[in-house]
């Protein structure tokens, strides 16, 4: 989940237009602004260290963590490249989650912090972790629209039902502009006859919700956090780069007919 979103941030390269990522990953920054924000905490170790790779090692800094466990008013932000800001995450996260169950509204923690940032950007992404904890409803409640990645295979399917539940409960009780802009299909094995079998139950119960564009599997994607460097320095050329392309501009051609 991390990693789609880290990819699509470096690839949408709009001129003028300004991008907040907050990680709840870095690639939307040819020619915008990106803000990643971190929260996906354990689950999302993997997106977390494709973020991270984008701090220099030895740089000290603030997190998503501390800005809900120490009440602190905006999110720490971290300019990690031309046109690419980034707040972190921390694995402590889950363990917040924990201690917030009796929390009066926390499913708003995430909308109050991202609030002063609106202005700063014209797209704000909010990477979640693959759960259907507090955090992921903490995104849905300050997001306008969702995308959701997934796998091709049996389980994640058997999880997308709930999670449009989830995202229909949310947009009819705290969030009225929710609503669900795509659904992506990740590490795409188009030689798979179990990929093919899902996505067409994918495209039979959901229509127009599959994106006609996909990510195909591939080794290049997997070794850009180890680089540490983007997928789009590490790997331009790649057949994943040029996927997340084709992601992105279906994405926006989505938002110009919805706006």
């Amino acid at each position: 989940m991390a990693g789609t979103h880290v990819s699509e941030s470096h690839v949408l390269r709009v001129p003028g237009a300004i991008v907040c990522q907050f990680d709840v990953g870095p690639a939307l920054t040819h020619g915008v602004t990106v803000e990643a924000v971190e929260t996906g905490g354990v689950d999302n170790i993997d997106g977390g260290l494709a973020a991270f790779s984008l701090i220099k090692e030895d740089a000290e800094y603030d997190s998503v963590y501390n800005a809900i466990n120490k009440g602190l008013q905006t999110l720490p932000v971290i300019n990690v490249k031309k046109n690419l800001d980034l707040v972190p995450s921390s694995l402590n996260l889950a363990q917040l989650e924990i201690s917030l169950t009796g929390l009066m509204e926390r499913e708003y923690i995430i909308a109050d912090k991202l609030r002063p940032c609106l202005p700063d950007y014209d797209y704000i992404v909010l990477d979640c972790p693959p759960s259907l904890g507090i955090f992921t409803v903490n995104a849905l409640v300050a997001a306008d629209y969702v995308l959701i990645p997934m796998t091709a295979e049996v389980l994640p399917f058997k999880g997308l039902s709930s999670l449009i539940v989830l995202i229909n409960q949310i947009s009819e009780r705290m969030n009225t502009r929710l609503s669900v802009l795509g659904i992506l299909l990740t590490r795409y094995k188009g030689n798979s006859n179990l990929t093919k079998n899902i996505e067409n139950a994918i495209r039979s119960i959901y229509g127009p919700l599959l994106l006609e564009s996909h990510v195909r599997e591939t080794v290049r994607a997997a070794e850009a956090p180890l680089t540490r460097l983007p997928l789009f320095e590490h790997a331009p050329n790649s057949t994943a780069a040029k996927d997340y392309e084709a992601v992105v501009d279906e994405l926006l051609e989505r938002l110009v007919k919805q706006a």
